[in-house]
């Protein structure tokens, strides 16, 4: 195996122009590979790099470096003053985009003069300019267009989005289609529309076929711009937004102002959409305040049932040192729900500050589908009917998620929503058709006797068994159990509490994990495999970035304990290889038992672990 140096240097100011396509190294240190490298000398290339080679894009990369420290030496020279939207906003000089470099400068002899010094530096160094002479390749002055969009936009805003509008009418013209066929359409020759295009873009679990909403989903990923503002607020693009919009106040208190920008028009329309989507996570809780900020996981206010003027003014006065709720205050200001909603939310058990999180996904990450189905709740006032017809909705997933072919789904989606064109449906549409059943010619032909009263049809449902299931949830209540063993699988510790106010296994299991880390942490047991039945919990703790979900301050906990348990991991099992902490969770649930200990299990306890370890 070989191990190169490259001397960037050498590189980038070297006035050779073919330097980037025959990038030379200096010494090639060379190794043979076995249980131990042994050095065998070095070797002088001469065929230099080659695409495809790893080391180009690095090259690329420096590069493009060398050409922004030109550009920024510059600037703190005096030399370029850049360009600003506003007094107060960041100043621009140059962006750069994959392999494009935007420009920015007054309109000076002086300033441009200060430009062409570091482009004609950059093109001797590289020697792109004297490449594109030699392939003969265009060298633009500017791009009406750039990924798509126009690069400036002038007052006549319907002007410049012209093109944008023949395009979509194209596409619009292929829907149009689509809706054709959907209804069976040919040509000249139409047929009915039994629903509006309305209904049709309905959810599947609300009785529509669940066809996009074209405004809707713009609305959805307007939001996610937005979101990327509130959640990155240190970004260029945000810093921008800022001076420009709202400089002494924040995203959520900004107005449109007198002449907003395209970009910023479209963002503040789907502020109200990003509204009803976004609640705070409490961390330290001096962030937040409890009456008017939402923080509370209850869509789509997120905040108190009731406001109280003389309560606490940040969350943080909720909670006890420690990281852990005032049960009593919590108690005097809030009802009962509110409560139990407050002490749902996992806290973290260091001092960590508040942050953003996305309601509708369980990572807590913002998505344009939970966007989107907010945007068309709002526009087609559904989630009032949504949210009164839970058994309605229950009853098409019956049907969607039928192990049926799509076609028999679709026929009874039909029967259901009463557009089956039975022959009394067609008379409605001065259709002429023969009157009486098709098969037993005794009815008229209608969707209740075509699918239920006709004695052909109860013939054939007689072929089919009747299938049933039920879920019941009891309490809010779970059970922690964790043993810990030696290699020889002998008990050396474990864990057996019972804990309140919880939602989900997920966040049972987590809890689980983070006892378990802690009890490592207490006794010195370092490195330690910790393994656990619940596979989504392993995938969330091994998931590379931030973890935003409403699990995100106990997974935080977990890989901070796992940072100080050095070389201790996490890894998934079966159930039957976990059964006996299995049957602590059951215990604690169970008999409120609530302990903790490190050598000989409890005799209390050691029936419950005695057939699944060496006591």
């Amino acid at each position: 195996m070989a191990t190169a140096v490259v001397t960037v240097a050498n590189i980038l100011h070297n006035r050779d122009p073919s330097v980037f396509a025959v990038a030379k190294e200096e010494a090639l240190a060379t190794a043979i590979e076995g249980r131990r490298k042994l050095p065998r000398g070095y070797l002088t290339p001469t065929r230099g790099l080659r695409q495809g080679d790893p080391l180009s894009p690095y090259l690329f990369l420096l590069g493009t470096e060398v050409f922004s420290a030109l550009l920024e030496h510059k600037v703190s020279q005096g030399q370029l003053q850049g360009v600003q939207i506003c007094a107060e906003a960041p100043t621009i000089h140059h962006l750069l985009f994959a392999d494009d470099s935007l420009l920015f400068g007054k309109a000076s002899l002086e300033e441009s003069s200060q430009i062409q010094d570091v482009l004609v530096d950059y093109e001797l160094a590289s020697g792109q300019k004297q490449i594109a002479d030699s392939l003969g390749v265009a060298i633009v002055d500017k791009h009406e267009k750039y990924l798509g969009l126009p690069t400036y936009l002038g007052r006549n805003k319907t002007e410049t989005f012209t093109y944008l509008q023949e395009s979509l009418n194209k596409k619009l013209e292929g829907w149009q289609e689509v809706c054709q066929v959907w209804w069976g359409s040919k040509g000249e020759n139409r047929k009915i529309h039994w629903l509006s295009w309305d209904r049709l873009c309905q959810p599947k679990e609300a009785g529509g076929m669940g066809f996009r909403d074209l405004y809707a989903h713009n609305l959805a990923l307007l939001a996610q711009q937005g979101w990327r503002l509130v959640r990155n607020p240190g970004s260029l693009l945000a810093r921008l937004y800022q001076a420009k919009y709202f400089p002494n106040g924040d995203f959520w208190s900004s107005g449109l102002s007198s002449s907003p920008s395209a970009c910023w028009r479209g963002i503040h329309a789907a502020k109200h959409i990003l509204r009803r989507g976004v609640r705070w996570q409490v961390g330290n809780g001096r962030l937040i305040r409890p009456w008017e900020d939402p923080w509370i996981p209850r869509p789509s206010s997120f905040l108190p049932i009731i406001r109280h003027e003389d309560g606490p003014e940040r969350v943080s006065d909720l909670l006890l040192p420690g990281f852990s709720w005032n049960l009593a205050l919590i108690n005097q200001y809030f009802v009962a729900d509110d409560v139990d909603l407050i002490l749902s939310m996992p806290l973290s058990q260091r001092d960590v500050p508040d942050r953003l999180t996305w309601h509708y996904d369980k990572k807590g990450r913002f998505s344009t589908k939970s966007a989107y189905v907010l945007a068309f709740e709002e526009l087609h006032n559904f989630g009032e009917v949504a949210t009164s017809s839970e058994d309605l909705s229950s009853f098409w997933k019956h049907i969607w998620f039928a192990q049926i072919p799509g076609k028999v789904k679709v026929h009874w989606w039909k029967v259901c929503s009463s557009i089956l064109p039975t022959a009394a449906l067609l008379r409605t549409k001065q259709v002429v058709v023969q009157d009486g059943c098709w098969f037993c010619n005794d009815h008229d032909e209608s969707i209740n006797h075509i699918t239920r009263d006709c004695q052909f049809v109860q013939d054939l449902l007689s072929l089919f068994p009747e299938l049933h299931g039920v879920l019941q949830i009891d309490c809010n209540e779970g059970g922690l159990g964790v043993v810990i063993r030696d290699v020889m699988g002998d008990i050396v510790g474990g864990v057996c509490i019972t804990v309140n106010s919880v939602t989900s296994p997920d966040v049972v299991e987590a809890m689980a994990c983070r006892a378990a880390c802690s009890l490592a942490v207490q006794f010195h047991l370092s490195p330690i495999m910790f393994e656990t039945d619940c596979q989504s919990l392993v995938s969330t703790i091994e998931a590379e970035g931030e973890e935003t979900s409403s699990l995100g301050r106990i997974i935080e906990d977990i890989n901070f304990s796992l940072g100080i348990l050095v070389g201790s991991s996490l890894r998934h099992v079966y159930r039957e290889a976990n059964m006996a902490a299995h049957n602590l969770a059951k215990l604690a649930l169970h008999s409120s038992f609530n302990l903790s200990w490190s050598g000989l299990v409890p005799p209390d306890i050691r029936g419950f672990v005695a057939s699944h370890c060496t006591l």
